[in-house]
């Protein structure tokens, strides 16, 4: 069975004029929040087999210091640019073509694509909004990745950093 963690960036700064959306780092918040996440998840015995990340600053850096908490090398971090700004489509196109080793995939980056995908593959449920840091765990039904599609996926767990206090 595969498994599927999305999570959200953590909260950005907006302090620097001029800098562009995907050079937009995060703030103390976030980097604190990013910490959280990573410890609640490798306190759940999570350990992704692959962290397929997008190419902005904040959601990278949110990679980071996750990775590091789940002693996930960060040098196998994987950059892929069709996550920034995607739509439900392309996030799912990234989905079904993780490579078929993989158990389980951890995914980080943004909404409102996030928020599209789970919902699309939770049959039932309806996230209405996936905070900053906000985590996503389900598991697929079908035994491939290409295999996934609407309604694929069980829940197993919707938190973020506010939750874990």
């Amino acid at each position: 069975m595969k498994k599927l963690i999305l999570i959200r960036h953590a909260k950005s700064s907006w302090d620097e004029p001029g800098i562009g959306d995907r050079e937009r780092t995060l703030n103390k918040r976030g980097l604190k929040d990013a910490v959280t996440i990573g410890k609640a998840l490798h306190e759940r015995g999570v350990k992704p087999d692959v962290m397929i990340v997008s190419l902005a600053v904040r959601a990278w850096t949110t990679a980071e210091l996750i990775a590091d908490e789940l002693e996930y090398p960060r040098e196998e971090l994987i950059q892929e640019s069709a996550i920034y700004a995607a739509g439900l489509g392309a996030l799912m196109d990234v989905v079904q073509n993780i490579d078929e080793d993989v158990g389980t995939a951890c995914l980080v980056g943004h909404n409102p694509g996030f928020e599209d995908l789970a919902n699309s593959l939770i049959p039932g449920m309806r996230i209405d909004h996936m905070p900053t840091c906000g985590v996503v765990r389900l598991s697929l039904k079908s035994d491939t990745w290409g295999a996934a599609g609407v309604g694929d996926g069980e829940l197993l767990e919707f938190f973020g950093p506010k939750t874990l206090v």
